[in-house]
């Protein structure tokens, strides 16, 4: 955890935080699905070592309706933000990117190790 407290009453955060936000999820109702996300100002990249990664520019899609990351004019981001998020990855010790031949498909139940709805 991290004290929020020099974040309220402010729009702005102090200068030496991250400007970077990490995302980490495994499961979806029980099901398995698992992703790694990275954030900044301009960039949301997650990546879906199950299904399709996800690629989106807050400054031309702030609502991220449009995936750009088979984008061939975007690979270059795609790229550089896959290498700093595994890089984050390593740092924290997440398992997932040893383990992504051994995960289930995507959607499959956990409970039971047949396919989700």
């Amino acid at each position: 955890g991290r004290d929020l407290s020099p974040l309220v009453g402010t729009e702005s955060s102090p200068a030496d935080w991250p400007q970077v936000a990490h995302g980490v999820y495994d499961l979806y109702n029980g099901m398995s699905f698992a992703c790694r996300a990275w954030r900044d100002a301009r960039w949301t990249y997650v990546w879906n070592p199950q299904a399709v990664d996800e690629l989106y520019d807050h400054t031309t899609d702030p609502h991220e309706c449009r995936n750009l990351a088979n984008d061939p004019a975007h690979q270059a981001t795609c790229q550089r933000l896959r290498q700093s998020l595994l890089a984050w990855l390593r740092e924290i010790g997440d398992p997932l990117p040893e383990q992504i031949g051994d995960l289930s498909p995507a959607g499959t139940i956990l409970a039971t190790g047949h396919p989700g709805p």
